[in-house]
């Protein structure tokens, strides 16, 4: 696809025909189908979920590629790609501006010091040019101390792609050695990005991401190469990736290929590092401690930087039609129609189950149980159904009350610990199921429980047993007592028992997560006794350990109520695995920024909004990343994931950020947390007075202002099995508008979070600035210089308009895109957004010089004629406007700058004189007394 310019803008469509789906998108295998692309218009629209006006799946049309070969035709047995034209195959299409390599080094030259001229990209300088040369083959850092150095090149960038091997004459001892990537550094080197691969004491690879900002560096990001290991002369392949704000890096053997993902994926926030850079290189450190004798040689060879990838669409195949075309030169070809789908075209169907987070958990583990029994049927039920398809249920013996109410009130957020039901057999029943057969001898064996003691006489209550074969016991049993819990051994061929744990905890009221693990350890058989993940007690006994073939609870049909009543005494059950291996049968983790312990037994309650989005992908297998860092700006904590399908648990987790986009971003999902959108500065500004036309667009086309009709004036929002808050627009607007209502069910932590959620979304409703403009239209081809912003644009981007013709009625046009479409072809690229007003997202901050405090009661206390500069102002709360000068008001629609505004008088309601300038939006009307007045810059309170 060439540039209109003749420039080529290239255009990559690969297919990754056979792709593992549950697998990671950088593990699949690529087929490059640029050569089969015709030059017709391609059409491309993301997917937004969650946080725009409307929602809707991510689509791409219009691409055709040739296929008089048949590789492309569907069903077709003599492709080679057969039986992988189908629904679902992974798609992606990428672009790149400029195809030039930047720098290319190969260093077949002997230079010394220094490292001379590259083979593309100029001559190298360096700080300390005595650590560099060049022999053998590759160039050298051999520094004899340990101060930090760089070598560099001038070349202007923003984005790029850096990748280079490496290898060090001795393993560092003492301290690392490190080679890293120095990006976007002006020509003072004070101000830069360094990204240091260290090979570390001992063989091992760490990732250190720093930033330079007037001279002083920072540690921003640590993580080691998982897997990685290299000795002396290994050959390291290191690939540093900058795009925008994400820096992203990863090393792997030069001789292997690379990990599915990367070591570290950082999110810049410094404005200064996220402007294009005048020098690029490498800045080397060994690091002070070094123990090794210097110089302790670093050979770097292979080194290349260009313009990395931009993709466009990652998507899948939803359609494949083949039909005949003419082509410009006559000849008439087969051709394959694609069309493609985002994530959502291949997941679940509306009517898929809806699960316990426990369920969920489980079911969907990267090591699932091999037995499983969630038991949360219905009340009518007659069995205990598998979660597993194919797999035998636990029959029922005995009166059995199903979907048990359990009657608990100790904890507000979590009813039903992570499940959605459990089944009573405390009036003598019993419920028991076989086993698959493992190839692997440790097993873990869990259920949820919940017991008392006994009214029914019973001392000993044998609350769960599993039969096991191959082994020196036949059964093992968890015991419950008046004054605790054992694990029994029975060899049933001796008859004999052997209590092989016994832990002093009583029956509790509470609900347990009980497993019992066991593995073989030489002659003996290594057993643990674990609670809600916590390891009670361990103990080993003699003897073989065999498989389990069968799971019963409550085998001696033991009645604990002394009756046939099955609300008695609680002898409860759920969730009950077989694993064959020894694990924590409970799923958890310890959020690493809020330090708080959740887990899936007590439903994910406390869990922060943009980790619950991303372990429900993960366990989905779906690719999902966040966008920046909400632990720096704010999250959101959610209370008990309800039971759902994926999809919709998904977009009520990122729903219940109130605010949150949800967007389809290659292959999966990303998350922009609502804090993020907070305050942005124009991602894309155009230039009215520059922007330039080519054929087809019309240069009489303005944007003209729609008015949003049938937007909330009246919001409630209601906590899940909770209460509830609701927040209205003022009366006067309500009158003008309507008494429009909205409501949103959201997982917020606590009764009190919802007026503050109901507020921000009123908020966003009825105060943004301003009209929305649907058709904001951005003439790519014709403006060249537009494509590098653009490309850095996502869902939820801030675009301005300036020098706008009046009639569209604003000057600046500052909106926000709510989903997009453009269209690339080999002479046009358009862009055709949906957006909304932006000031909404501009949230106060203290001392700030861009927002003003506004009030909330403030109006003219008089009317003045057009162009009158000296204002007085009233207030009847007990607020005032600063003196601190100059500042705009809005009054009743024309834009004011305040030059001095006086004290406040009076005890209530209070006046201010001011003297201002009038018509500075050159709008001038008469100021009547009553009318509103507003701070232009007014800085609401972020939720």
């Amino acid at each position: 696809m060439p540039w209109p310019d003749s420039e080529d803008l290239e255009l990559t469509a690969r297919a990754a025909f056979g792709a593992d789906l549950t697998a990671s998108p950088n593990t699949w295998a690529w087929t490059d189908l640029s050569d089969r692309v015709l030059d017709t218009p391609i059409t491309i629209s993301p997917g937004v979920l969650v946080g725009a006006r409307t929602t809707k799946t991510g689509s791409a049309s219009g691409l055709q590629m040739l296929n008089d070969d048949g590789a492309l035709t569907a069903y077709l047995a003599s492709s080679p790609y057969y039986p992988h034209v189908d629904v679902g195959t992974p798609v992606e299409l990428a672009v790149r501006t400029d195809t030039s390599i930047w720098v290319s080094d190969t260093f077949a030259r002997t230079v010394s010091p220094g490292w001379g001229t590259a083979d593309v990209g100029g001559a190298w300088g360096s700080t300390l040019s005595a650590h560099y040369s060049v022999s053998g083959g590759s160039g050298k850092f051999g520094a004899s101390t340990t101060t930090a150095s760089l070598i560099r090149l001038l070349r202007t960038h923003r984005d790029v792609r850096m990748q280079w091997d490496m290898s060090i004459a001795a393993v560092p001892t003492g301290a690392s050695t490190l080679i890293g990537a120095l990006l976007r550094s002006n020509t003072g080197h004070t101000d830069h990005l360094w990204a240091g691969c260290e090979m570390q004491p001992g063989g091992t690879v760490l990732w250190t991401i720093r930033t330079s900002l007037a001279s002083t560096l920072l540690v921003v990001a640590q993580q080691t190469q998982t897997g990685l290991t290299y000795g002396a002369g290994t050959v390291l392949r290191c690939l540093v990736e900058l795009v925008g704000d994400r820096l992203r890096c990863k090393a792997w053997l030069a001789a292997g290929t690379p990990p599915d993902g990367w070591a570290i994926d950082y999110t810049i926030t410094d404005t200064v590092l996220l402007a294009p850079g005048a020098v690029l290189g490498l800045r080397n450190w060994v690091v002070t401690g070094t123990s090794n004798s210097l110089p302790n040689p670093v050979s770097i060879d292979n080194l290349v930087v260009d313009q990395p990838e931009y993709v466009r669409a990652g998507m899948y195949i939803a359609d494949v039609r083949n039909t005949f075309r003419v082509l410009p030169d006559g000849t008439t070809h087969s051709v394959a129609q694609i069309k493609l789908g985002g994530v959502g075209t291949r997941l679940e169907l509306r009517d898929a189950p809806e699960w316990s987070p426990f369920r969920r958990s489980i079911q969907q583990d990267d090591l699932p149980p091999i037995a499983y029994w969630p038991l949360e049927d219905k009340a009518g039920a007659t069995s205990g159904a598998s979660a597993f398809e194919d797999q035998a249920p636990m029959e029922l013996t005995g009166p059995a009350v199903w979907d048990f109410d359990i009657g608990l009130t100790d904890d507000l957020f979590i009813p039903t610990y992570g499940t959605t039901s459990f089944v009573s057999l405390a009036a003598g029943a019993r419920l028991s199921a076989p086993v698959p057969l493992s190839a692997t001898g440790a097993w873990t064996v869990s259920t949820e429980h919940q017991s008392d003691i006994p009214s029914s006489g019973l001392s000993t209550v044998r609350l769960m047993e599993w039969q096991t074969t191959g082994g020196t016991h036949q059964r093992w049993a968890l015991i419950g007592t008046a004054t605790g819990h054992a694990v029994r051994a029975y060899n049933d061929v001796a008859g004999t028992t052997t209590d092989v744990i016994t832990f002093a905890t009583p029956f509790a009221p509470e609900v347990v997560n009980w497993s019992v693990s066991a593995k073989q350890n030489g002659g003996n058989i290594d057993c643990k006794l674990v609670a809600n993940s916590n390891v009670q007690a361990t103990a080993s006994t003699a003897g073989t350990l065999g498989k389990p073939i069968r799971v019963t609870l409550n085998p001696d049909l033991a009645n604990v109520t002394a009756s046939v009543d099955p609300f008695g005494i609680r002898l409860l059950y759920g969730q009950v695995t077989v694993h064959d291996y020894e694990t924590l049968a409970v799923p958890f983790y310890t959020d690493s920024g809020t330090g708080v312990l959740v887990r899936a037994d007590r439903a994910w309650a406390y869990e922060a909004a943009h980790r619950r989005a991303e372990r429900l992908c993960l366990e989905e297998r779906i690719p999902f990343r966040t966008v920046g860092d909400p632990y720096t700006s704010g999250i959101t904590q959610l209370n008990a994931q309800p039971a759902g399908a994926f999809q919709s648990l998904l977009q009520r987790t990122v729903d219940s950020d109130s605010g949150g986009l949800l967007i389809e971003d290659r292959f999966g999902y990303a998350h922009i947390p609502r804090t993020r959108r907070y305050n942005r500065p124009a991602d894309l500004v155009v230039d009215m007075s520059t922007y330039r036309y080519s054929a087809g667009t019309n240069p009489d086309e303005v944007l003209s202002p729609q008015l949003r009709a049938r937007t909330a004036t009246r919001v409630t929002v209601e906590r899940a099995l909770g209460s509830a808050a609701t927040v209205a627009a003022d009366t006067a607007y309500r009158k003008r508008r309507g008494t429009i209502d909205a409501r949103a069910e959201l997982d917020v932590l606590y009764d009190s979070d919802c007026a503050p959620h109901a507020s921000w979304r009123l908020h966003l409703s009825v105060d943004g600035q301003g009209a929305d403009y649907p058709g904001f239209v951005v003439d790519l081809a014709a403006n060249p210089d537009l494509v590098d912003e653009w490309l850095l644009c996502l869902i939820g981007a801030r675009i301005q308009r300036t020098n706008q013709p009046s009639i569209a009625g604003s000057g600046v046009i500052d909106q926000v895109v709510d989903g997009y479409t453009e269209t690339i072809s080999r002479r046009a690229w358009t862009v055709d957004m949906d957006t909304s007003p932006a000031p909404v997202w501009n949230t106060g901050v203290w001392d700030s010089t861009t927002t003003r405090w506004d009030l909330g009661s403030s109006t003219m206390n008089a009317t003045v004629a057009p162009g009158v500069t000296s204002i007085v102002v009233k207030q009847t709360l007990d607020e005032a406007w600063s003196p601190s000068t100059p500042y705009d008001l809005d009054i009743d629609g024309e834009q004011v700058t305040v030059t001095s505004m006086g004290a406040r008088t009076g005890t209530g309601p209070w006046t201010q004189a001011a003297t201002v300038i009038r018509a500075v939006n050159g709008i001038s009307k008469t100021l009547v007394a009553g009318v509103e007045v507003h701070a232009i810059q007014a800085g609401r309170w972020g939720l």
